[in-house]
């Protein structure tokens, strides 16, 4: 894809061989985890300190899933990303609803997915001001859970502020996911 929005990043994504040791190390800890380092996270490299902030968002994506199941939280944090614009994050969480069997474009929500799908959105907009018949459709959440859902939901937003702001292109491969317009 050539541009995000019509515009070119801002920051060139960095390769490997650019990188100091500290940075290096960090790269060399997203391969082994995930396989491949993405624009997003080539464009992070830059700073390992804004790197690990962003990379809080996968224990909390765990955490999450545990009280909601996987499904749930990656439809959730896909809400948040559409709501934000953010081509990068929302073509992802396609993805991963795509390679766990579901059609993004056509699948019924649970009652509970749907109560975060709305939590979700409401989060990327008005400031986070979520109003009370959205956040009282959690009540099948814990406490605690809330307050890990809306860490989630805000770490969420971090990535989609960074992408969108430094306007980070989408990776050639997740071109297939991007949604089409109707």
């Amino acid at each position: 894809m050539d541009a995000i929005h019509g515009n070119r990043p801002r920051i060139q994504p960095r390769n490997y061989e650019e990188l100091g040791p500290e940075s290096a190390a960090v790269w060399d800890e997203q391969i082994e985890r995930f396989g491949v380092m993405t624009t997003m996270k080539r464009t992070l490299a830059l700073s390992p300190m804004a790197s690990d902030a962003v990379y809080k968002l996968y224990p909390m994506i765990d955490k999450v899933s545990e009280y909601v199941g996987r499904r749930a939280t990656l439809i959730f944090l896909q809400a948040v990303s559409s709501e934000t614009d953010c081509l990068i994050c929302s073509t992802y969480f396609r993805k991963y609803l795509v390679d766990a069997g579901i059609d993004p474009d056509n699948f019924q929500l649970t009652a509970e997915e749907d109560a975060l799908v709305e939590f979700g959105r409401a989060m990327a907009q008005d400031n986070a001001w979520v109003p009370d018949e959205v956040y009282n459709r959690l009540d099948f959440l814990s406490d605690t859970a809330k307050v890990e859902l809306v860490v989630l939901g805000g770490l969420m937003l971090v990535c989609n502020f960074f992408n969108n702001a430094l306007h980070v292109q989408l990776d050639d491969f997740m071109e297939a996911y991007v949604e089409k317009a109707s």
